[in-house]
């Protein structure tokens, strides 16, 4: 994110259920940090919390601007857990209430022609993807990426992509134990089915599934 145009002040980051993109947005926090940005002028709101998801959106920015008017710079994590979250959005992005706004959220309802329709041209997407075979074998120790010392290593190499094909590149469940990995993926297939794509389209799960 931080190679965008600083003149584009609304970014939609959209990515599979567990694959880091809260870890992101905390990256593209701690580097507004590093670049000036005062902590007190940054808002992070995961709408995945209970009491924040409960309360009417025009009642949260009631509370910003009563608890912290100098607030420049919002996060809304899972935003799109919220009903009419679009409109509000905009809402904020007309009124130039804040420099930049971060939208984040793993469900369909962030899917680009949704979204296009409120902010067309005021946002900036950017995708976070489950680790690549590369990353993965950086996150399991590979450091030596030459193409002799691959060659040399080639049936560990084959080694590590059967582990990579099963396991997937989620890295909550990189070199944990097949058990554990197992319930975290069968959880997240559950999820991504009955709360992502049977909520969006309106299909039931077992016709989904």
């Amino acid at each position: 994110m931080s190679r965008h145009p600083a003149y584009k002040r609304c970014y939609r980051g959209q990515a599979v259920r567990r694959s880091g993109k809260t870890t992101v947005l905390y990256q593209a926090a701690a580097h507004l940090m590093d670049t000036g940005v005062a902590p007190e002028h940054i808002l992070f709101l995961n709408f995945d919390d209970p009491a924040i998801n409960a309360a009417p959106l025009d009642e949260i920015l009631a509370s910003i601007y009563k608890i912290s008017p100098d607030i420049s710079h919002i996060f809304l994590d899972e935003i799109q857990q919220k009903e009419g979250w679009e409109r509000w959005v905009r809402t904020l992005y007309d009124t130039k209430r804040f420099s930049r706004i971060f939208l984040s959220g793993s469900s369909a309802s962030l899917l680009t022609q949704d979204i296009g329709r409120v902010l067309s041209g005021r946002h900036i997407t950017f995708e976070v993807t489950p680790f690549s075979f590369t990353e993965y074998l950086e996150k399991r120790g590979w450091d030596n990426f030459e193409s002799g010392y691959l060659i040399y290593n080639r049936e560990k190499i084959l080694y590590y992509q059967k582990a990579y094909l099963e396991e997937g590149g989620f890295p909550e469940t990189i070199g944990m134990d097949e058990f554990n990995r197992k319930k975290i993926l069968t959880s997240l297939y559950n999820d991504i089915i009955a709360r992502d794509i049977s909520a969006r389209f309106g299909a039931s799960y077992e016709i989904v599934a």
